[in-house]
């Protein structure tokens, strides 16, 4: 299936520039089991997991590395009977009064679904199978609350927009096959949650 082949597609990652030199953050409140280190020894966490649902695609479990101050890299894949997605991308955001996370992100994504086949009332043309697949890029922005004692936890609301191309293939039980192909510009809001693991 195509889907196998985009998924292991790595596109060129557009950058977003963004100015974060007003949005000056305090350092994070040590944990009792890191008082005694200084800010520089503890610059703060880097490795991050989320669910999300919609915004960077239809639904995915996420890793995400915080790898040079507010950039963020991440990967993201989800599979299912019938379904699978995946994306690369980027995140520009930090963490503003210990609370708050705006942000914005770009990346590629790909989705692809199989068909069951169709229930056909009897006598009438044969049943049929397909395939939809998925490539697009997209470009994103959001806001993300942070709670819990130490801020480990995260709740963020998305809107994203997405560019690309969908393709439709129906294979009859004869084995005529018919695809279709058109272009997309989707916008997707999206709902995320998101654990600081260190």
């Amino acid at each position: 299936m195509r889907t196998a082949t985009a998924l292991s597609w790595v596109g060129a990652l557009l950058l977003s520039l963004v100015s974060v030199g007003a949005l000056a953050q305090p350092p994070m409140p040590p944990s009792p089991a890191v008082e005694g280190k200084t800010p520089e020894s503890n610059p703060g966490r880097r490795h991050f997991i989320a669910m999300e649902l919609g915004g960077a695609a239809f639904v995915q479990g996420v890793y995400r590395f915080r790898a040079l101050g507010p950039l963020h890299l991440e990967i993201g894949a989800f599979g299912a009977p019938h379904f699978l997605s995946g994306s690369l991308g980027t995140t520009l955001g930090t963490l503003i009064h210990q609370r708050w996370f705006p942000h914005l992100g770009v990346g590629v994504g790909a989705a692809g679904g199989a068909t069951p086949p169709d229930e056909c009332a009897a006598g009438t043309s044969p049943c049929s199978a397909g395939t939809t697949d998925t490539i697009y890029r997209y470009a994103r922005a959001g806001l993300g609350v942070a709670f819990g004692a130490e801020r480990r936890h995260m709740i963020a609301i998305e809107l994203a927009a997405w560019r690309g191309r969908e393709e439709k293939t129906v294979t009859a039980i004869g084995g005529s096959m018919t695809s279709t192909s058109r272009s997309i510009s989707w916008y997707l809001p999206g709902v995320a949650y998101q654990f600081a693991i260190f």
